[in-house]
């Protein structure tokens, strides 16, 4: 079996727009924000910090966390990278720019508590940890509607955290998630202020206490899939949280014919009298009493009908695909049996194997991509794939990629990475065409 999927690059239909930060809000909120120039003198020299990195996502219509996490190659596969001096953004940016994440370490200089402040004119969501772990990182501090004034502290007790206990020159793990709330606005706002000990108030956090979690400067001209980069474990736990379980197969072992229920119907001649067409029509469960007796025949008992296909023959009768869950009698163990059966036109005509139709456990299918200039999603396709062989176990899976030379990706690397024993791919300038390079 055969399986071609066709990726096609996509122009460019935004212009690029610059970045340029407005003038520092903290004159503006003076009531609210102390002075952070006064840092402490036996501060170590010795660690060059270099402000956070930002991940940008554009072209999206994703208006809160939930949708942000369903998008397939975040938090792996930004459409920008740059670095930021510090978790202070108040800027004019292209309408297109939808969600950002600021992640690398704080280290601050003094040992005690502190107390962190968010700011935005969306959705945020700050996090750290205990470390320099990511996978140890809480939620400290969030807001998550559209604030309706700039800079207005205190609108939600969610925006301050609790009590922070830090150890001075320790590096921990330090992370802000944001969406802008209003998809329509060209301005972004995301701000955190901590409240440092023996100080009264907050103040904007200074670039000297934060470094680059990745120095990705290199990957920046490239929108690639990036391994190294952490999850975000907002996501982790949306997921987790709101996993659909009426979504999940069951991963049970497939029971051979020959050796479980061969005996169980008789063997009829199969000839239809049509050419098959490839759509299936399913039926309610409850035409299938048969399927009950069926299984009766047998040590295993049924447990549920997981699926049944029917094709009907107007002139000789009708041919189902069966999926049943099934217990074994003797043990208890579970399986699913997957077979055709075929019912004879007439009254009361009895269920029997189609003779010379019997699906083939063991054929192997081949998918095949063809992409150029796609890396990310590429990465996420041999991920995808690699998913399934895992929970399926199925060795039988093939991955083929024609790749038209594209920069953002290094197909055998990709590969090596994976756990992917069934691969091929080739590599070949050119242009991408639907058809025609097989």
């Amino acid at each position: 079996m055969i399986i071609t999927v066709c990726l096609f690059s996509c122009q460019e239909i935004f212009p690029k727009v610059s970045l340029q930060n407005h003038p520092s809000a903290i004159g503006a909120i003076d009531e609210f924000l102390t002075s952070a120039d006064d840092l402490d003198e036996d501060f170590d020299p010795e660690y060059t910090f270099k402000g956070l990195n930002k991940h940008t996502w554009t072209r999206h219509c994703q208006s809160s966390l939930e949708q942000l996490c369903n998008y397939p190659i975040f938090p792996k596969a930004p459409d920008k990278r740059n670095f930021v001096p510090s978790a202070d953004i108040l800027s004019t940016v292209s309408k297109v720019d939808s969600a950002v994440r600021l992640l690398g370490y704080v280290r601050p200089n003094a040992t005690g508590d502190y107390n962190f402040l968010v700011v935005s004119n969306g959705f945020a969501e700050v996090w750290l940890s205990q470390d320099t772990n990511w996978k140890q990182a809480k939620k400290i501090a969030y807001i998550k509607s559209q604030l309706s004034k700039k800079l207005a502290f205190e609108t939600m007790k969610s925006q301050i955290s609790d009590t922070v206990t830090l150890v001075a020159r320790h590096k921990y793990f330090f992370e802000v998630i944001y969406v802008k709330g209003d998809q329509t606005s060209s301005e972004q706002l995301i701000q955190v202020a901590w409240k440092r000990p023996d100080r009264s108030g907050f103040e904007l956090i200074d670039r000297q206490f934060f470094s680059l979690y990745t120095e990705d400067s290199g990957k920046a001209k490239l929108k690639i899939y990036d391994d190294e980069l952490p999850d975000v474990l907002a996501c982790v736990q949306l997921r987790r949280r709101f996993g659909n379980k009426y979504m999940k197969q069951e991963m049970l072992p497939y029971l051979e014919r020959a050796a479980a229920v061969d005996e169980a119907l008789a063997v009829c001649d199969y000839k239809p009298s049509y050419l098959l067409d490839p759509k299936n029509l399913p039926l309610s469960f409850k035409q299938y009493h048969g399927v009950h007796r069926y299984v009766q025949k047998t040590k295993y008992e049924l447990h549920s009908i997981k699926r049944v296909e029917k094709k009907e023959d107007p002139k000789k009768g009708s041919r189902y695909l069966l999926e049943l869950i099934v217990n074994d009698l003797t043990n208890g163990a579970s399986y699913i049996l997957a077979e055709y059966v075929f019912q004879p036109k007439g009254k009361n005509a009895a269920l029997c194997y189609p003779k010379g139709l019997q699906w083939n456990r063991t054929a192997d299918v081949y998918l095949i991509l063809t992409a150029k200039n796609l890396g990310r999603w590429v990465h996420h396709f041999i991920k995808n794939v690699e998913e399934i062989v895992q929970e399926t176990k199925d060795a039988h899976l093939h991955v083929v990629i024609f790749d038209f030379d594209s920069p953002d990706i290094d197909l055998e690397q990709a590969f090596k990475r994976s756990t992917l024993k069934n691969y091929h791919f080739i590599s070949e300038p050119g242009k991408l065409f639907s058809h025609g390079f097989f």
